[in-house]
């Protein structure tokens, strides 16, 4: 893509709906993984609610922007039900759009707190501002600049078979772009009968890595994840971003608090956030997506 991706190729809204879907049911099985044991704590003031902001630039297709409410860490435990805590938390009266590059976007509601659109013109080094109005729970905005495209240079899988669990050892080479970079890779097993759910399935293998021991140059690095059963069709989807530091920052402490989607929606909080009056965090990076195929 590099500097011509100034356009984004488009496609039907039912493939953009489809896929931000995904990033709502992949909410879902994050919260219902991650949920924290209940404190049996008396006369606690209740926290105020705020709005949590999740986004995804979906290639040739759509910006999906999901919208929650926070939750205590007395609201929820293992044994709540997820589609009822996610039709608690999710925001479906919303009024939210993108300005950027002289422009303004609106985002049409496409259900399960998911807000989209397929013609957001995006200008690498340009500046957007997401504008969120939501007459239950509050006004929040959120500023992003786009990052420069950044490909893997070289990408490999060596997958092993073992009855019903699979090992994959990716190996990958990446071209440092001009300046400091930030990079996430991700790599997860998306299955063939739900490829635009699965391909938004947080439960994914991060790696993070910035550019100060190979500003400008090359680097080469490997690592291994382990996925169930895999079934003809199935493909590895293993994805590199170019983010920014403030991101990486975000993503660096999840990783290692080891905590999920639903600390990020819980309060109190203390993760980084670019959410002026709210929490998690808006970003419009384009990654490298490589599909390497599964089949036995």
């Amino acid at each position: 893509m590099g500097s011509g991706f100034k356009n984004i190729p488009r496609k039907r809204d039912q493939l953009a709906k489809g896929a931000a879907l995904g990033l709502a049911l992949a909410l879902l099985m994050t919260v219902s993984a991650c949920i924290p044991d209940p404190l049996d704590v008396r006369g606690v003031p209740e926290l105020e609610q705020k709005i949590v902001v999740s986004s995804q630039l979906i290639p040739g297709q759509a910006v999906a922007v999901l919208l929650t409410k926070s939750i205590g860490a007395l609201d929820a435990s293992d044994d709540s039900d997820p589609q009822a805590l996610l039709d608690q938390i999710l925001i479906a009266d919303a009024s939210v759009r993108i300005d950027g590059n002289g422009q303004s976007y609106p985002l049409t509601y496409l259900g399960e707190g998911v807000y989209g659109a397929t013609d957001v013109d995006l200008v690498i080094g340009q500046q957007y501002t997401l504008y969120v109005n939501s007459p239950g729970v509050g006004s929040v905005q959120a500023k992003t600049t786009v990052k420069p495209f950044v490909s893997f240079a070289d990408v490999d899988a060596i997958v092993t078979f073992s009855g019903r669990d699979t090992l994959a050892q990716i190996t990958y080479t990446i071209d440092d772009a001009v300046g400091s970079n930030w990079y996430m890779v991700n790599a997860q097993h998306v299955k063939r009968e739900s490829i635009e759910e699965r391909i938004l399935n947080p439960r994914v293998t991060t790696k993070m890595l910035n550019d100060l021991s190979f500003e400008g140059g090359s680097t080469t690095d490997d690592f291994k994840i382990l996925f169930d059963e895999v079934k003809p069709g199935d493909t590895l989807a293993v994805m590199l971003s170019n983010i920014d530091k403030d991101y990486y920052d975000f993503m660096k402490l999840r990783e290692d608090t080891r905590f999920g989607l639903a600390a990020a929606i819980g309060e109190p909080i203390n993760y980084p956030t670019n959410v002026e009056g709210g929490l998690g965090f808006f970003n419009l990076y384009v990654p490298d997506v490589r599909i390497i195929t599964l089949d036995e």
